[in-house]
């Protein structure tokens, strides 16, 4: 459990300090992931193993069950609270992004290549009476 703490810390650092870590992060990101597997995997035989004693009625496995549940209820507060925290930071982190000077700078870009348009439409369409006439030494007779 402490590798896959350590890991974590190691790749939220990475996050931050990408220069000094990022040769790093596949590495953390492996063991985070076998670490995970792992747990799963310890959680589902556990499961499976009460669920046995369950259907064989053996002694204490009622008791097994119901502090399973109440340890599952009481850790879902704060998994949620942190859920939670994570999920507004995210969404305050992506609407900096987008922040209205962006907006504004998208309009104004808009608003020229609009113009740009317009101009070159007007020159193109000008009428031919105002474009300058030949000069005389090149026309034909």
């Amino acid at each position: 459990m402490a590798v896959i703490l350590g890991s974590l810390h190691l790749m939220t650092s990475a996050m931050q300090h990408s220069s000094q870590l990022s040769g790093w992060y596949s590495a953390m990101v492996g063991i985070n992931t076998l670490g995970t597997l792992l747990l799963l995997g310890l959680v589902g035989v556990n499961g499976y193993w009460l669920y046995k004693q369950l259907r064989q009625r053996e002694a204490g496995s009622r008791l097994t069950a119901r502090m399973a549940v109440l340890f599952i209820l009481l850790t879902l507060a704060p998994a949620s609270v942190v859920f939670y925290s994570s999920m507004q930071f995210l969404h305050e982190s992506i609407d900096s992004w987008f922040d209205t000077e962006i907006d504004r700078a998208m309009e104004d870009a808009l608003e020229l290549g609009q113009a740009v348009l317009g101009e070159r439409t007007r020159a193109w369409w000008k009428p031919a009476s105002k474009s300058p006439s030949p000069s005389p030494a090149r026309r034909r007779p």
